[in-house]
């Protein structure tokens, strides 16, 4: 038995340590290639029997091409610190004996020189490192995948130190954010936070593993706010240490927008119900005191001076008439009174109507063919008109407003919030001084105005009025570039041929008659008889529909029928204008009614008119208007 400390010994022991360790021994003569010396782990390795059947064989049988040895050879020698310490490390691909199969090693080589220098013999340790390719393969095939996602994902990423520097951001995000690549590395991705979120981001656990989700605003460089759903992840390495974060923002910035136009629907709703019953004692105030004002005027003996203060009166009171329309159209009454028509034949009329005065020039671009659509006509001028008015006065110094109507169709992924199908779209556009991202979300909020004249009410009441025709408004804009706002109504589905404009009856004035005026405001019916009564007219007054009923019947058993009946739209707790002309009918079929209401219907596509009364009379009215109205039913044919 061979001495521990012996060489022999030591030898037996280091192979016993390379067999556990599973790592290749052999010795082999250079000049032949064979292989003198082996042991256990080399031999499972490349697939010999035994220890003695890898003895004795070439290492050449290991190569796909004995050729490559050489280039080996030539190789190692032409390294200088190998000639010096003849150590050398390799990695290559060497085939198993028995399948010949390639499996992939990791050698030490020492090699041992002769006096002329030239190798005697090569020492050498293989390990198997086919599991470790395989697993580094199936690494940079992971990174590669995931690097292919990461760059074209529709979805935002960023990765980001603990310091929230951004290290690495995919072309989404910057798109996201308005900004490029080279802009957003290294930066604080917090800078790019709207004020109010920032503390949100900063809060961000970092523990391993930790993950968090929140709605953050994102300011881009021109100012616009964008919504982001972001998701946070901190990222350990194997001890468990956090080294990063990581990202993923989802744009929901449209969904927002969406949001925040039912909450203002809502909002508009709610005021719509206090605005119509404001309208409704506001307009029978103003009735009141335009009439009085009016029928002052017309008084023989009233000098200029008070002419001139009555006059003064007066206009007030029209720019009060107009204030308490726009509160109407947010009411149920404001509902538009929709026929089919050429959008494009209301957009002319309201861009010369707007036009005069006025040092801003309107340019228009009409489609060839007529763009149809439903749309109550007085509303939708209102909304062209109160659209041109702010892009007016966004242009102080003057300019050109740009309005275009055209034929759109709008599909299935469209922004815009409306059914698929064809659609009509108004197009108003300015070069003024724009709108602030932080202005945008309330620019239809009524009394909201940035501006030093106007009521806040022009582009609240033309949101309320593209709502109720079943269209969308949308509005983008520049600081310092200027504003678009968009309209957009549902097609008509009727040709261009189908749609007929009505005729206009006229109606050759009459004389005097007895008058019957019903309505529940005392001072109204007082103000109109005292009107009515200095035309000539007899008047006779009521509070509700049964006392006007009744008054109407006693008169034709007297035989002295009324010409003309006031009849007002709504009657507090009792029958208003249309249920009462309905009974009226039923009785005698020629009466002669006039509608007065709040609301100010279109009198060419009223329902009112289509109820059997011959007019509307808005209030408030003035003593010449009331007069007309009353004087002209008295001259037409039941």
């Amino acid at each position: 038995m061979a001495r521990p400390d012996s060489p022999h010994a030591q030898e037996a022991w280091l192979e016993q340590v390379f067999d556990s360790l599973d790592i290749g021994v052999i010795t082999i003569e250079h000049a032949t290639g064979r292989v003198t010396r082996a042991n256990e782990a080399y031999a499972r390795m490349f697939g010999f029997g035994s220890v003695e059947e890898a003895l004795g064989r070439t290492v050449l049988e290991h190569y796909a091409d004995p050729a490559e040895r050489k280039e080996i050879e030539a190789r190692l020698l032409a390294d200088e610190s190998f000639r010096t310490t003849g150590v050398a490390r390799i990695e290559a691909r060497r085939l198993r004996h028995d399948t010949k199969e390639p499996i992939d090693v990791r050698m030490a080589v020492h090699a041992t020189f002769g006096p002329d220098g030239r190798v005697v013999r090569m020492d050498c340790t293989l390990e198997d490192i086919g599991e470790r390719k395989r697993a580094q393969k199936a690494f940079l095939a992971s990174e590669e995948r995931f690097r292919i996602l990461f760059e074209t994902s529709e979805v935002g990423m960023v990765l980001t130190d603990l310091e929230r520097r951004i290290h690495r951001v995919n072309t989404a995000f910057c798109r996201f954010v308005g900004r490029s690549e080279k802009d957003l590395l290294g930066t604080d991705a917090r800078s790019f936070l709207h004020p109010g979120d920032r503390p949100g981001f900063e809060t961000v656990a970092v523990a391993a593993g930790a993950r968090s989700s929140r709605e953050l605003r994102f300011e881009r460089p021109s100012g616009q706010l964008v919504w982001g759903y972001v998701t946070v992840s901190a990222l350990s390495d194997g001890d468990g240490a956090v080294h990063s974060l990581f990202g993923v923002v989802h744009d929901v910035s449209e969904g927002k927008r969406h949001e925040q136009a039912l909450m203002r629907l809502a909002k508009l709703e709610s005021l719509g119900v206090l605005a119509g019953g404001i309208a409704h004692d506001f307009n029978n105030i103003l009735a009141v005191i335009m009439g009085s004002v009016t029928l002052a005027a017309e008084l023989p003996d009233v000098g200029p001076r008070p002419r001139e203060l009555l006059a003064e009166a007066e206009a007030a009171c029209e720019r009060a008439r107009d204030l308490a329309k726009q509160l109407v159209t947010f009411a149920k009454g404001g509902a538009p009174r929709k026929r089919t028509g050429s959008v494009g034949d209301v957009v002319r009329e309201a861009v010369g109507f707007s036009s005069r005065g006025s040092n801003v020039a309107v340019e228009l671009a009409l489609p060839d063919e007529p763009a149809l659509a439903e749309f109550d006509a007085g509303q939708l001028h209102q909304v062209v008109h109160n659209l041109i008015l702010n892009a007016q006065q966004a242009m102080p110094d003057g300019g050109t407003v740009r309005v275009e109507v055209s034929q759109v169709t709008l599909d299935g992924g469209s922004a815009i919030p409306l059914p698929p199908g064809r659609h009509v779209r108004i197009r108003v556009t300015d070069h003024g001084v724009g709108i602030l991202a932080t202005h945008l979300d309330r620019i239809f909020d009524p009394y909201f105005s940035t501006k030093k004249t106007g009521s806040g009410l022009g582009l609240a009441t033309a949101h309320s009025i593209v709502t109720r025709h079943g269209g969308h408004i949308a509005v983008s804009s520049t600081p310092g570039w200027g504003t678009t706002f968009e309209v957009y109504l549902p097609a008509s589905t009727l040709s261009v041929a189908e749609v007929h404009s009505p005729a206009v009856s006229r109606v050759e004035p009459g004389a005097s008659a007895r008058v019957l005026v019903m309505d529940d405001d005392q001072a109204v019916r007082e103000i109109a008889a005292h009107i009515l009564r200095t035309k000539g007219h007899e008047v006779d007054l009521t509070s509700d529909g049964d006392e006007a009923i009744a008054a109407y019947l006693d008169a034709v058993s007297a035989n002295r029928p009324y010409g003309v009946v006031l009849l007002d739209l709504t009657i507090r707790g009792g029958l208003g204008g249309i249920e009462t002309l309905g009974r009226l009918r039923a009785v005698d079929p020629k009466v002669k009614a006039i509608v007065m209401t709040g609301y100010s219907p279109d009198e060419g596509n009223s329902p009112l008119l289509e109820s059997g009364f011959l007019a509307a009379l808005p209030k408030p009215f003035t003593a010449e208007t009331l007069g007309a109205v009353v004087r002209d039913a008295i001259g037409s044919k039941a």
